[in-house]
């Protein structure tokens, strides 16, 4: 399942969009991660990021700010910037169409 499948099944099923809402159901387990594992954790926390972005934002919300610049996105729903292209990204994907070039 892919995480924009993932969030909006959440989202329906917990009905909010509020992360707290969301993990109170869960039973969550704590990973740690050794640094000097030398493990690469930039995948992971990009997921944890696209997955995180895809709650927060939903599809709506991009809709609502069609013609605004990242920038301006960024500072309205107070998210940084890379956090917004990353979203823009995934919903550009999902979507087939350049959400970008309306900016």
């Amino acid at each position: 399942m892919d995480i924009k499948r993932m969030v909006e099944s959440l989202v329906r099923k917990y009905r909010s969009r509020d992360p707290f809402e969301i993990v109170r159901g869960w039973k969550t387990n704590t990973i740690f991660m050794d640094t000097r594992t030398g493990f690469n954790t930039d995948r992971l926390e990009n997921e944890a990021n696209t997955f995180a972005m895809n709650l927060l934002i939903g599809d709506d919300i991009l809709e609502e700010y069609r013609g605004y610049t990242v920038e301006q996105i960024s500072r309205i729903l107070g998210y940084e910037k890379r956090l917004i292209d990353l979203r823009l990204g995934n919903y550009e994907t999902a979507r087939g169409k350049l959400f970008r070039e309306n900016l």
